[in-house]
């Protein structure tokens, strides 16, 4: 039946997707192709002369599970700092989206304060960005994603980790040595902070400091530059 351009199939029971279609009440299950379809009801009476009546269309929107991916990727701060986690997702009709945080292995979404200091923005998103941070360690999360749409199955995201170290410090620094030409000296630091640091010994050469570099001053050579010691 051909309608104002539009064609109109009776529908047909297709690995039981249809039941009641012959009835006020159409009932469609196990749709497994996405996009939206269109659906409309012909009342007809068995008496002469009664007009049949068409109702107005239903859409049947039908989706793909949400699905999350691009997750599970770790951030590493100083205490203070910001992080933000990225995802990808797809799928859902207006998805909703819940990060949580692991409270000591209690999942739970994500609230101001947890971790110390910490505050969140943009947690209702797929992507969440954590800031102030006052607590050192390792802080689990993930992302819940939810479909408004009934019968869609919601999703959770890989666990993703966020590293807060200290500010990097040196200590047990400042130790002069004395040496006669020729000699050798080492001078030895003690560090903590930071998240996998890196090491430059400076030399000053002339009120202008820089990496040192063998020669600098004359004949000396250097090991170690790129450590703590």
């Amino acid at each position: 039946m051909e309608v104002h351009g539009l064609t109109y199939l009776t529908v047909s029971s297709r690995s039981n997707i249809y039941s009641n279609q012959a009835t006020k009440d159409l009932t469609v299950a196990g749709t497994t192709a996405n996009g939206t379809f269109q659906y409309r009801l012909i009342m007809t009476s068995t008496a002469s002369d009664c007009a049949p009546d068409t109702s107005a269309i239903s859409n049947l929107t039908v989706a793909l599970d949400p699905q999350i991916s691009a997750d599970g990727v770790n951030a590493s701060i100083c205490v203070g700092g910001t992080a933000t986690f990225t995802t990808t997702v797809s799928g859902g009709i207006a998805p909703t989206f819940a990060w949580q945080y692991n409270n000591g292995g209690t999942w739970a979404n994500v609230s101001n304060g947890l971790p110390a200091g910490a505050t969140y923005s943009n947690q209702a998103t797929k992507d969440l960005t954590v800031a102030g941070t006052t607590a050192n360690g390792t802080f689990q999360y993930r992302l819940i994603m939810t479909s408004t749409a009934s019968d869609c199955a919601p999703d959770t995201s890989a666990i993703s980790n966020l590293t807060v170290a200290l500010d990097p410090q040196i200590s047990a620094d400042g130790v002069n040595a004395s040496i006669c030409v020729g000699g050798s000296a080492t001078f030895t630091t003690t560090v903590t902070g930071g998240i996998a640091p890196t090491f430059a010994w400076q030399y000053n050469n002339g009120g202008t400091w820089a990496n040192v570099s063998n020669g600098l001053p004359a004949g000396a050579t250097y090991s170690n530059q790129a450590t703590k010691i």
